[in-house]
């Protein structure tokens, strides 16, 4: 009897000594993610100092949160600071210290907004593929105006998920079961390895428990194409998809997207393609998720190329091949204004 309560307070004095060592691992992200993250305030009054803007809530037009991306470069959310009228902003980190910023660019189809900075300060690196269902999360911004953290920990709940933006619809979402206060909008999302997977947007369906994130595949991307041409583009392939597996098993295939509808009629000019066509490959990157398709468009535009598209036709069940080799009427802007 005596042995099997030592055996006990050992393995209860051992998962005390796991779970400290889990503890100050965590402490020790909490920190860097903390370094990393920033006040983004707006200021109402474009003649205003930004100490004035820090200290003095009539200067201050809105705020928000946001995070390095590199050392000299804020990554936030754009729906938040729409009526910005000045490309100047001010940056606040959460030592007190506040510096000018300036936009950019931004990146209305992602809901992005990329701010200089004329400090230095640690980035959060940007995972480059999407995260997955069931990943433990922790967020970190500011709220309701206070100069002070706020955490927040979850787990990827779901992808694929749209919502308003308050200028326009936002596709390809994440679901993160973590709550967000207001002012949290363009907190970071990282995981245990300290990789940024997101960035809150808001809220989600108007409900505490879960917000929606832009992939951080998205603000990579778009910072990549921002760095590369001064501003940020897209290519609009113009095609409506859907991932219909049980569709793609059915015509025997491992990976694939169904056309739904045929928007941009420029591409006919190229490929003859149907609706209930499957596109399998973009430049030899398989079509398994339609973030697949986003990272394959984004990528030709980086490396200045021309787009291959691999399809099976759902007239005769073959599978052809067609070039895109002027891809001007299918590329979008998207400059500061």
């Amino acid at each position: 009897m005596g042995i099997v309560k030592r055996s006990i307070a050992l393995d209860s004095v051992s998962s005390m000594v796991g779970l400290k060592l889990i503890e100050g691992e965590l402490k020790k992200l909490i920190a860097n993610i903390i370094d990393s993250t920033v006040m983004v305030l707006i200021p109402r009054d474009r003649n205003a100092t930004c100490i004035e803007v820090a200290k003095d809530n009539r200067y201050l037009d809105c705020a928000a949160t946001g995070f390095y991306i590199d050392n000299r470069v804020v990554v936030t959310v754009m729906h938040s600071i729409q009526h910005v009228d000045s490309e100047r902003i001010c940056i606040l980190d959460l030592d007190g210290d506040i510096v000018e910023g300036e936009i950019m660019d931004v990146d209305p189809k992602w809901d992005l907004m990329f701010i200089s900075s004329v400090s230095d300060h640690s980035p959060i690196p940007l995972k480059d593929s999407t995260a997955s269902i069931g990943d433990f999360v922790i967020a970190c911004g500011t709220a309701y105006g206070l100069l002070r953290p706020f955490l927040s920990v979850g787990i990827v709940s779901g992808s694929e998920v749209k919502a308003d933006a308050g200028y326009g619809l936002i596709e390809g979402l994440l679901l993160v079961s973590l709550p967000i206060l207001s002012g949290m909008s363009g907190s970071p999302i990282v995981d245990l390895d300290g990789t940024a997977v997101g960035m809150i947007m808001a809220k989600a369906f108007d409900a505490n428990e879960f917000s929606l994130a832009i992939p951080s595949t998205r603000i990579l991307y778009g910072y990549r194409i921002l760095k590369k041409y001064g501003r940020i583009a897209h290519i609009v392939l113009g095609v409506s998809v859907l991932a219909l597996r049980g569709m793609i098993t059915a015509l025997g295939l491992q990976h694939g997207l169904v056309i739904s509808r045929i928007l941009n009629p420029n591409i006919l000019k190229f490929c003859k393609l149907n609706d209930g066509d499957v596109l399998l490959s973009i430049n030899d990157r398989e079509m398994r998720t339609i973030e697949d398709l986003r990272l394959a468009l984004d990528e030709t535009l980086l490396n200045n190329g021309t787009l291959t598209i691999e399809y099976l036709s759902r007239m005769d069940k073959k599978v052809y091949s067609c070039t895109i080799d002027e891809l001007t009427m299918f590329t979008s802007p998207r400059p500061f204004q």
